[in-house]
């Protein structure tokens, strides 16, 4: 299974971006596939927020995929990958945001989060990476 890729924004100090996700203008989420944000580096991906939006008429579960840990590969890489998935309940008709989050839960083999939705959920998602400093 591909997941669908999420490219994050750059959020900007004392500036902004729009936020697709409210409009429903963000990347498609689709139950089969899930999702994957990608990120440059392990990094990058500790100031990251997940937008999303359940478009359904019901409350729908957004998982967190625990991370890769493997120190040989990735050193560092989601040493707290035991803490397992993490769950969020997204009401209907609403837009959360999720995060930051831990990359050192999260990150993949990759340098990415795997997002995945249960059955009947539709809607989008965004991401958005924090400045390094304000």
């Amino acid at each position: 299974m591909a997941r669908d890729e999420v490219i994050p924004n750059a959020l900007v100090a004392n500036g902004g971006v729009a936020f697709k996700a409210a409009t429903g203008a963000g990347v498609a989420i689709n139950v089969t596939n899930g999702a994957y944000v990608s990120t440059y580096d392990k990094f990058a991906a500790q100031g990251l927020i997940i937008a999303v939006t359940n478009s359904h008429s019901s409350a729908h579960v957004v998982t967190i995929t625990k991370g890769a840990y493997n120190l040989d590969a990735t050193p560092g890489a989601a040493f707290r990958a035991s803490l397992g998935d993490a769950t969020v309940t997204i009401p209907a008709g609403e837009t959360w945001l999720l995060g930051p989050l831990e990359t050192a839960r999260f990150l993949q083999a990759d340098n990415s989060i795997y997002l995945g939705f249960d059955a009947g959920t539709t809607g989008t998602v965004e991401a958005f990476y924090l400045p390094k400093k304000v």
